[in-house]
């Protein structure tokens, strides 16, 4: 009985008293490193989903992830409840590609540091990746962020070099994704870039010329672009 109320006043005298004032401070570095790993996201990443949209989630998951470390290391009754609670909840989200897993796990340092009130090695150690991340891509030529991602679907048999003429008289970049092609249906994915933004509906009315039937659509990472 004594070892069971020693136990627990143990775990009483773990808890520590939250510092407000400092807790603000390091929320508002939270939030503008992981705005920072934000943008860095969006500008620089080569995902072929929808950056902008995946990487909102990223300010709301370091403060998040900060909340959790700040409650959690003040008391170590809270830190075995947290055990049992990550027991029976789990966080699933549709990662399709490694680089977005790698900003989530940055995401998650990001609040993981502040919350353990690690200020300057957070800052040092994301300040040092932003400026990796920009010197490894700034001589190099980003044409999949600038373009769009276009598929070409028709009933009938389109033929190839006549598409391939089309794209090259409106874009200055074509690279081929995927070609299928059949007598009932043909499919073509690429990677274009536009001359400017008018030659996007000339384009699309010389495709047209090709065959009725014919439908355009492009992807970019901002949104849906369908003709």
């Amino acid at each position: 009985m004594n070892k069971e109320q020693t136990f627990q006043q143990f775990l009483t005298a773990q808890s520590v008293q939250v510092d407000i004032y400092n807790y603000i401070i390091n929320l508002f570095i939270t939030v503008l490193l992981a705005y920072i790993l934000q943008r860095l996201f969006v500008k620089y990443s080569n995902t072929k989903s929808n950056k902008g949209y995946f990487a909102n989630n990223f300010v709301l998951l370091a403060l998040t992830t900060m909340l959790i470390i700040t409650i959690v290391k003040s008391s170590l009754a809270l830190s075995l409840g947290l055990i049992g609670a990550l027991s029976i909840v789990r966080f699933r989200a549709p990662i399709k590609e490694p680089e977005e897993l790698v900003y989530l796990f940055l995401t998650i340092g990001i609040g993981l540091g502040m919350g353990a009130n690690q200020k300057v090695v957070t800052i040092i150690a994301l300040s040092i990746i932003v400026m990796f991340v920009v010197i490894k891509n700034i001589n190099k030529k980003r044409s999949v962020d600038r373009g769009l991602f276009m598929t070409i679907s028709s009933k009938n048999s389109l033929d190839f070099d006549l598409v391939n003429e089309a794209l090259n008289k409106y874009c200055t970049s074509i690279v081929l994704q995927r070609y299928d092609s059949s007598i009932t249906r043909t499919e073509m994915c690429f990677i274009v870039e536009f001359n400017d933004h008018s030659c996007i509906a000339k384009c699309r009315t010389h495709l047209g010329l090709l065959d009725n039937s014919l439908s355009v659509s492009m992807l970019d990472y901002q949104g849906y672009y369908a003709a």
